[in-house]
C-alpha cells in the first residue's frame, strides 16, 4: 500500500480527491489532509508518506514554497490544481504528474502507475548499489570504483572533495579541480562509502577530511578546503556538527 497525504486549503477538494482515490486506486491509502504548508511539513516529518497530492494556490505558503522547504524529505509529488499555467514550473521540481481539477479518474490512475514504476526502478537501483558495494569491499579500502558510460574508473577516496547529485548522474569534484561524471545516482554510491564521507544535503555528499569551515553566515554552509561553499540541510545540521566535532 502507498500512503498519501492530501495538501489543499479547501476541505471539499480534499474530500473529493479522497473519494476518487478510494474508488479508483485502492492501492493508495489516504492518511490525512493538510490545509496549510506548515501542517503538511509536520505530518511529513512525523509520518511515513509515499505520495503528496499537492495544491499550488494556497493561502500563505503555496505548493512550491512547501516543496522548497522540505529539503531531504523524499516523497513522490503529484500536483492537483485548477491552474494550468504552472505546469512547466511544476515538472521542473521533478513532480510525477500534474492533474487539473476536477481530477479525471483515468489520469489519477496513470499518475499512481507512474509512481509505482519509479518505486520499482528505485528497488532495482538499490540492488545495483548492493552489487557495487560488494565490488568496492573487495578492493582496497582507500579507493572507489566509479562506473561511467565508457567503463570504470578507480579514484582514491582522499582525492574526492565532494559528490553532487545531478538528476540520474553524479558529479565527482576532485582535489585537482577536476570533475568526473558518473552514470550512477549519488544514492547508489552512498552505500559503499566509508565514514569519512557525510551526506549534508539531498544533493551533496562531502569528504569530511576536506572540510575547512562550518559557517552560519547566510544560512548553514560548509566551506571545503578548495573553496566551495555547500548548503547543509536543516535536518542534517546537528548530526553534521556532532560528526565534524568527533573528527
Amino acid at each position: 500500500m502507498l500512503r498519501a497525504l492530501l495538501v489543499d486549503d479547501e476541505l471539499p477538494a480534499c474530500t473529493a480527491l479522497k473519494w476518487l482515490i478510494e474508488e479508483h486506486v485502492p492501492e493508495v491509502v489516504v492518511t490525512g489532509f493538510a490545509h496549510t504548508a506548515e501542517v503538511a511539513r509536520m505530518k511529513l516529518a512525523a509520518e511515513e508518506i509515499d505520495i503528496v497530492f499537492l495544491d499550488i494556490s494556497m493561502q500563505g505558503e503555496n505548493g512550491f514554497d512547501l516543496l522548497a522547504s522540505l529539503e531531504d524529505i523524499q516523497v513522490h509529488v503529484v500536483f492537483v490544481t485548477a491552474h494550468d499555467e504552472y505546469a512547466i514550473k511544476a515538472f521542473k521540481t521533478e513532480a510525477v504528474d500534474y492533474l487539473l481539477k476536477p481530477v479525471d479518474a483515468d489520469e489519477l490512475k496513470f499518475a499512481v502507475h507512474k509512481i509505482q514504476n519509479r518505486i520499482n526502478q528505485q528497488s532495482s537501483f538499490a540492488h545495483s548499489a548492493e552489487v557495487l558495494k560488494q565490488v568496492q569491499q573487495a578492493m582496497q579500502k582507500d579507493r572507489i570504483t566509479i562506473p561511467h558510460l565508457d567503463g570504470l574508473r578507480v579514484i582514491a577516496l582522499a582525492d574526492i572533495v565532494y559528490m553532487e547529485a545531478d538528476s540520474n548522474y553524479t558529479i565527482f569534484h576532485l582535489r585537482d579541480a577536476q570533475k568526473f561524471v558518473s552514470s550512477k545516482t549519488m544514492g547508489e554510491f552512498e552505500y559503499g562509502l566509508t565514514g569519512q564521507f557525510f551526506r549534508i544535503h539531498k544533493s551533496f555528499i562531502i569528504n569530511l577530511e576536506q572540510v575547512a569551515e562550518y559557517s552560519k553566515k547566510d544560512g548553514n554552509n560548509v566551506i571545503m578546503k578548495e573553496g566551495s561553499m555547500l548548503p547543509i540541510a536543516r535536518r542534517r545540521l546537528q548530526e553534521f556538527i556532532h560528526v565534524l566535532s568527533g573528527n
